[in-house]
């Protein structure tokens, strides 16, 4: 796995309220197109693809595929953060079971019963992987910025999930105009 730099339960505590470095925490698009592809293109020796990093989850999905399939994935992306938090990502999978896999993404643990025990644990699971980083990853995750990131959590971190977390909270107080609750709403001004 290598770098190229080119320039639950959701609880809107654990939505970084101000901008981030991140844009992309989560994928909207589905990785199986690109592995549908890898497979139609699969050669004897592998083959070497070219990812936008973006969130992370195609080229960790990639990462899945046998050698025989991919023998290098080079992830590029515009934002450097984004290639940031792929590699925290692959490490973080690579090192830790998936209950804390869960927790350091950000997804609400019942046994914590404060905001302040996740963020805690959280902190500490990234003091277990942090070895295995890139030193720029390294660099960048051990900044003021990436805590406040690991402390809220991977999956709540990026700027659109920032947004999704306020249209969310504007369809709650106006719950009453919802498209959904009343169809004849759609279409008017």
């Amino acid at each position: 796995f290598r770098h190229i730099s080119m320039a639950a339960k959701v609880e809107d505590a654990f939505c970084c309220p101000e901008p981030s470095v991140i844009g992309y925490a989560n994928m909207n698009e589905d990785y199986r197109v690109d592995l549908d592809i890898i497979a139609q293109l699969r050669k004897k020796s592998g083959i070497r693809c070219l990812t936008v990093a973006s969130s992370g989850e195609t080229c960790l999905a990639m990462c899945s595929l046998p050698n025989d399939m991919v023998s290098t994935i080079d992830a590029c992306d515009i934002n450097p953060h984004q290639i940031f938090l792929t590699d925290l990502r692959r490490v973080v999978l690579a090192q830790l079971d998936n209950e804390s896999c869960r927790r350091l993404n950000g997804i609400w643990d019942p046994k914590d019963q404060e905001v302040w025990e996740a963020e805690k644990k959280r902190c500490a699971l990234f003091e277990q992987v942090k070895g295995e980083l890139q030193d720029n990853s390294r660099t960048f995750w051990e900044s003021r910025e990436g805590q406040r990131i690991i402390k809220r959590g991977l999956s709540w971190c990026g700027n659109w999930e920032r947004q999704l977390a306020s249209l969310r909270q504007l369809l709650a107080k106006d719950a009453v105009t919802s498209p959904l609750q009343d169809p004849t709403i759609v279409g008017t001004a």
